[in-house]
């Protein structure tokens, strides 16, 4: 059975009849209808990725997955987060304990709640959309479902992350809705010259080889993936 926080059949339908739906789980969304929009070597978007966090335990209740329908095909679709940030993280001595103690009392005293449109433990945005489509429409849609479902939880704040130079100029769309651009950390890129992840295991040193070979055994005897 499909856990739909949102069928938004009314409230978040285009005028030309796309929708939205928001899942509680990836596993209930179909992985190859997903990963067809996802594309190719978007790791962070993809079902297996979505899924892996959730059953690590990280998501805990706090992953949201809107998805764009047109019809009962996937056109678009990205993933959501609740996240609770401690504004004290960096306070120390008196000003921590003083925190420390109203927190006691008021859990939630000094701590920004937020809905995060982003892979919460890796650089990247995970907006998706299918190729060909009126992306701008589409975003616009999402945006409306993400700001009711942060309404629906209480939540003022909703962060986009992270968009990569090139896409910068498309998503400014975000901008005419009252969003303040901010700066991110810097990130790298790394140029892999190794064409196979065997070709990369066969130009380490026999000692470093077999560690790892070793513990991809284990993780095969473990039925662990990777």
């Amino acid at each position: 059975m499909e856990t739909v926080i949102i069928d938004n059949k009314t409230d978040f339908r285009s005028k030309t009849g796309l929708r939205v739906k928001i899942y509680r789980s990836i596993t209930e969304v179909n992985e190859g209808a997903w990963d067809a929009v996802a594309g190719e070597n978007r790791i962070v978007c993809s079902h297996k990725f979505m899924e892996t966090l959730e059953k690590s335990g990280y998501g805990d209740g706090r992953c949201y997955y809107p998805v764009v329908y047109d019809g009962d095909e996937i056109i678009a679709h990205t993933s959501v987060y609740l996240m609770s940030t401690e504004m004290d993280l960096c306070a120390q001595g008196t000003l921590k304990n003083i925190i420390g103690t109203v927190r006691g009392k008021w859990k939630g005293f000094f701590i920004l709640r937020s809905l995060e449109c982003g892979p919460p433990i890796s650089a990247g945005n995970t907006i998706s959309f299918k190729s060909g489509i009126k992306r701008v429409e589409v975003l616009a849609l999402l945006c409306d479902a993400i700001e009711g479902l942060a309404k629906s939880l209480g939540i003022s704040f909703i962060l986009f992350r992270d968009f990569d130079d090139e896409e910068t100029k498309f998503y400014d769309l975000l901008k005419e809705r009252g969003y303040m651009e901010l700066h991110n950390l810097p990130t790298a890129e790394l140029k892999i010259r190794w064409k196979t992840f065997n070709e990369y295991l066969d130009s380490m040193r026999s000692n470093y080889r077999h560690k790892i070979t070793k513990r991809m055994d284990t993780f095969v005897k473990e039925n662990i993936s990777y």
